[in-house]
């Protein structure tokens, strides 16, 4: 149906509706101000790539989905398949590691080139993929090429694919969408979907990115030694999953409430000509969650926040 947010750290949030989604239930899902409706879907970029080589990319992502689906995953969990530090590991030998490589390497690449979220590959990198694709899309009949197939893939580089796990009837979609600014590895979270791609082995040893929790549940070097170059999904466990979850939920909270503060302050000294000090800042900023607690729109409580303190002159 198209229905996103925008939480953003240093402003307020907004709402993107597609055409799926009626006028009069859009108040369903919260109270938004007009300035903050989205017109644009800020998750898209037109004219990115042509049409012929969109068509491929669907091609390599339906495989993927029909290899890696959610059937599979429940399957392999009820299994117990080739575990790894209480996570279960699915491999596909009927899925061609080259097929899984090009289609994860796309990812990465459409996020880079689209500068979704200030997201970006080494430009080195970047080419590298680029020329992989484009090699691969001279294939005749590549909208055809089945699971099993190999294609050629000149540039390679250490992928790790992990789902959180979901339980029955749960919401596969209703996680974060979000990128890391960092590169080693680089890293995208998508739903019930991390990536990671490392630019080559030797930074597998060395990462130090912290990716919400996920580099100390699941230890890189073994975790890479037993999946390299294997179509793959690690399936974290059920606690694993939602510390994750939760660790990014409280590292963007503690982002978002600096970001507030920091809004409050300008606002303050475009208003008042002055800065607050820091017992200003904070009642405001009381006022301004009291207010949305009351369901009201952030911007709606963000004045009535400022209307509050002048009340107190």
């Amino acid at each position: 149906m198209v229905l996103s947010f925008t939480i953003d750290v240093s402003s307020f949030t907004k709402m993107h509706t597609g055409r799926g989604i009626l006028p009069e239930n859009i108040q369903e899902f919260s109270e938004y101000d007009d300035l903050q409706k989205e017109i644009e879907d800020p998750y898209s970029r037109d004219y990115l790539i042509c049409t012929v080589c969109e068509d491929k990319l669907s091609r390599l992502e339906a495989i993927f989905a029909s290899q890696l689906n959610d059937k599979k995953l429940s399957a392999a969990i009820q299994a117990k398949s080739k575990t790894l530090q209480n996570h279960t590991v699915l491999v596909d030998p009927r899925y061609n590691s080259s097929l899984y490589q090009l289609l994860i390497q796309s990812i990465f690449y459409r996020c880079s080139k689209g500068r979704f979220n200030g997201f970006r590959l080494n430009l080195k990198v970047e080419n590298k993929i680029e020329q992989n694709l484009r090699t691969a899309f001279l294939i005749k009949n590549f909208k055809k090429l089945k699971a099993n197939a190999e294609i050629d893939i000149h540039y390679k580089f250490p992928i790790i694919t992990c789902s959180f796990f979901v339980p029955e009837g749960d919401d596969p979609t209703k996680k974060f969408i979000a990128t890391n600014q960092s590169r080693f590895p680089y890293f995208i979270m998508a739903g019930k979907w991390t990536f990671q791609l490392f630019e080559n082995e030797k930074h597998i040893k060395s990462s130090v990115e912290w990716l919400y929790g996920l580099r100390d549940k699941l230890h890189t070097l073994e975790t890479y030694s037993i999946i390299k170059d294997k179509a793959n999904v690690i399936i974290l466990d059920p606690e694993t999953s939602e510390a994750i979850f939760q660790n990014h939920i409280h590292y963007f909270t503690d982002k978002r409430i600096a970001g507030v503060n920091k809004n409050i302050k300008s606002m303050f000294l475009h208003f008042f000509k002055q800065k607050p000090n820091e017992n200003t800042t904070g009642y405001i900023f009381q006022q301004y969650i009291t207010h949305l607690n009351q369901d009201k729109p952030e911007l709606q409580s963000m004045a009535e926040a400022f209307n509050d303190y002048v009340k107190l002159w």
